[in-house]
């Protein structure tokens, strides 16, 4: 189970997700990697928890890979009391030319690899393949609100039910914003 709440602790990270409250209307179908452009630049911040229940704070860094084809991102999660990072993990948003949707890969500092694929209306589907070889499937969602913060919520199956095991807003720090995008 800690395996489960340090990767849904991070899911965030993964879920560069869609805008639900944009300015801007869009055209339904599955996220594209410009939907996700506003998540690039600058550093997310939000007050969350350790694996053990501790305060923390996540921070999370998205970036144009080479080329502008793929936007990788960074998630640290540091204990606020002690500073020492309870967990971290690096992955990669790319658009699937097959699937025809942005598909997401990312590995944690505890060896769990998880990969997904966007859909309609920020959603994530997720599954975590754990260290121990067990898997989970995860639903995620972010809402963007504005060009500065999002929420972030993850749900995992429990009981034949989709139940919120997590939940984040995060902030751009100030001094911080968007970068261009994929041009």
């Amino acid at each position: 189970m800690r395996q489960l709440g340090t990767t849904l602790a991070f899911l965030l990270a993964l879920n560069l997700l869609g805008d639900l409250t944009a300015t801007q209307p869009r055209q339904a179908g599955p996220w594209t990697l410009d939907d996700l452009a506003w998540l690039v630049g600058g550093t997310w911040v939000a007050e969350t928890k350790t694996a053990a229940g501790a305060a923390a704070i996540t921070e999370v860094v998205y970036r144009w890979a080479s080329a502008r084809k793929a936007i990788t991102y960074s998630v640290v999660r540091r204990d606020q009391a002690t500073g020492a990072t309870d967990t971290s993990l690096e992955g990669l948003c790319a658009w699937h030319p097959e699937q025809r949707r942005v598909v997401l890969w990312e590995v944690d500092s505890q060896g769990n690899l998880t990969d997904g694929m966007f859909g309609e209306g920020g959603h994530l589907d997720e599954v975590i393949h754990a260290a121990d070889g067990t898997r989970r499937p995860v639903r995620s969602v972010i809402a963007r609100n504005g060009d500065h913060r999002f929420l972030f919520t993850a749900s995992i199956e429990r009981g034949g039910k989709w139940v919120t095991v997590f939940e984040a807003d995060y902030s751009r720090k100030s001094g911080s914003g968007p970068a261009a995008g994929p041009g």
